[in-house]
């Protein structure tokens, strides 16, 4: 066999005879090798351009799912749902440079003084077109963001969905269920989301188990929807119409959906300075082209959400749902080094860029060409980094070692086995960005355009020898700041709604009811801070809400007419049984009870007032006067 070919100095072929061998084998002719300068030119070409990158690079995509989405609605619907002056945030181009040129001279960075923007928090907070205020009830906060015209839309969709099935059985079976449907209103599916919202409360293995007649289980889903209806509004739930849709994506059926409730989050709040972008993911098990496995999380399987937070109050501000090689980011060249991720930072970011806001990340966004990127767009940032990020420093300056508080004042520095390793921290800067090492029980890299280094002073102190842990001010911060996405999902938890489907956007929806629920609950917080009442928990909000819906939208089922009425459901509906009468006599004096209205109220400070006299028809006592006509004229009382 003839030998291999030689390499030459720079990896191409070098040249070999065309004669054949001693058994005759003719080897093939060599191929032309080809030049460097033309190789680049072939792997990066952008449309015929031979420059590094052309000026479309980080122009967001036109086949984009979210764009699609917004441009199907008219100018004039934005203009009248949007404020005055404000900018579509949705269609904003990202500001990305034409030919980014990142060069990075690091050096020792003891002296770091960071270069801060200017942030004017006059806008920031709840904004004018909030349509709740003080005397708004918890429903009417919630109502905000699922208002009439999305209610409408999906109940449109769900029906249109109904009757595609149809056509494509060709008929019902004559034993289907689905042969009592009847088009559905958005009335109705505001019942069905309240009973939803009220199922985590009082948990059942399955949905059928709350229709159940026994002592386990309340009669109340039985008194505002039959068990077959409330499983064909499950099982008919739509938000497209796959038909009549131009988009093949694979976020097709969800996109107009979450465009409609994220533009009404961005609609109804403006950030504070601090914002947080980090991963949150919906549990399904199910098949699934863009399903994703992050060990980390509770759920490990299931959709992930790239999820913008404000730091401050918690309030979700953007969602992005992460669909492979179609995510709707903007198109990034294979020589950014910002990668992919940077992409995701530069989308959900543009509505909020030369305003002066700090946005923290974890390792997976943050790298130095990125926080440059921010910087030169008037944000901050902060952030862990990976130690093999391009243009990272190799962190060889001098140690500065820091009073370890876990150890004791009289510890024999000669013992060696068993002992920690000393902390310490070094620091390197490059123009505006420092980067600092900071070596606890291990070393974590950090990256700020925000922060000094300095050491700051936790507000806590080591439980064995009570002193006082210093941690680096760009490290205290960031633990502070970035938790507020996970402590979000951990907050949804107790409330989570959503149930066993094989269908994973109605998984996705209730998830974002979930998100929506919590936003009107911090708008709630938000709003109602100042007042003296005692601060409302997020599962009785949850509770309030729902069955103030049901209170207002809710309508008796023709099983359970005529039976006597619960006393808080229906205090609100006219009758002439709503007498006063005297409580009864035990042991010759009347029996004194509570007020319910003086004891539960939050229009005013809450007492405890011992009365005799109750209503007759809703067995609840209530004071004379005024108690007794907002228990049966107010829904908020």
């Amino acid at each position: 066999m003839p030998k291999a070919a030689t390499q030459g100095p720079k990896g191409t072929a070098a040249a070999s005879s065309h004669a054949p061998g001693p058994s005759g084998y003719r080897p093939a002719p060599r191929r032309r090798p080809v030049q460097p300068d033309k190789y680049m030119r072939l792997l990066f070409s952008t449309d015929g351009n031979d420059n590094d990158i052309s000026d479309s690079e980080f122009v967001l995509d036109s086949d984009s799912d979210s764009d699609s989405d917004f441009d199907s609605d008219s100018e004039s619907d934005r203009d009248n749902e949007l404020r005055e002056g404000e900018d579509d945030h949705r269609n904003r181009e990202v500001p990305l440079p034409e030919t980014p040129d990142f060069s990075f001279a690091w050096s020792e960075g003891s002296d770091f003084v960071p270069d801060l923007h200017e942030f004017c928090s006059d806008r920031s907070g709840v904004t004018r077109d909030w349509p709740c205020n003080d005397q708004s009830n918890e429903s009417d906060f919630f109502r905000a963001y699922l208002d009439d015209e999305l209610m409408s839309f999906v109940a449109h969709h769900t029906n249109d969905h109904f009757r595609l099935v149809c056509e494509g059985m060709n008929g019902l079976p004559p034993t289907s269920r689905a042969r009592k449907w009847e088009d559905t209103t958005a009335r109705e599916l505001i019942v069905f989301i309240s009973l939803i919202l009220l199922m985590p409360l009082c948990k059942k293995h399955y949905v059928q188990d709350y229709w159940r007649n026994d002592t386990l289980c309340h009669p109340l889903y039985g008194k505002y929807m039959t068990r077959d209806r409330f499983l064909l509004l499950l099982g008919f739930l739509n938000f497209s119409n796959s038909e009549n849709s131009n988009d093949n994506g694979p976020l097709r059926k969800v996109n107009e959906i979450i465009s409609m409730i994220v533009a009404r989050y961005q609609k109804y709040f403006h950030p504070f300075q601090k914002l947080v972008i980090d991963e949150s993911l919906v549990l399904h098990k199910g098949r699934l082209s863009f399903k994703q496995y992050i060990p980390t999380k509770r759920h490990r399987f299931g959709i992930k959400l790239f999820v913008l937070c404000d730091c401050d109050t918690g309030i979700v501000l953007d969602v992005l749902v992460y669909a492979g090689a179609q995510t709707d980011i903007p198109t990034v060249s294979k020589k950014d080094p910002r990668g992919k991720s940077g992409a995701v930072v530069c989308k959900m970011m543009a509505p909020y860029f030369g305003k002066g806001h700090i946005l923290y990340t974890d390792n997976w966004y943050t790298s130095p060409a990125l926080c440059q990127f921010l910087h030169d767009n008037n944000t901050g940032s902060c952030g862990t980094v990976r130690r093999n990020r391009k243009f990272m420093p190799k962190f060889d300056v001098q140690k500065t070692i820091v009073d370890d508080p876990s150890k004791p004042a009289n510890d024999d520095t000669t013992r060696t086995r068993g002992r920690k390793k000393d902390m310490y921290t070094q620091k390197e800067k490059a123009g505006k960005l420092l980067a600092l090492r900071w070596s606890d029980k291990r070393d974590v890299h950090l990256l700020s355009t925000v922060h000094t280094g300095a050491m700051a002073y936790t507000g806590k102190r080591h439980w064995g020898t009570r002193k006082e842990i210093w941690k680096p001010d760009v490290v205290h911060d960031y633990t502070m700041n970035m938790r507020m996405v996970d402590k979000c999902d951990g907050q949804i938890t107790g409330i989570e709604c959503m149930r066993r489907s094989t269908r994973w956007q109605v998984k996705l929806f209730f998830h974002l009811i979930d998100m929506t629920m919590l936003n009107a609950y911090n708008m709630w917080l938000a709003t109602h801070e100042p007042t003296p009442t005692k601060k409302i928990m997020l599962r009785q909000f949850v509770y309030n809400t729902a069955m103030q819906l049901l209170e207002k939208y809710g309508e008796l089922t023709s099983a359970t007419m005529g039976r006597r009425p619960a006393q808080l459901l229906y205090r609100l509906q006219p009758s002439n049984r709503h007498t006063p009468v005297y409580t009864e006599i035990v042991n010759g004096r009347r029996v004194s009870k509570q007020c319910y209205v003086c004891k539960h109220t939050t229009r005013r400070p809450q007492k405890r007032t011992r009365i005799t006299i109750m209503c007759k028809e809703c067995n609840v006592p209530l004071c004379v006067g005024d108690c007794y006509e907002a228990f049966h004229n107010l829904v908020n009382f």
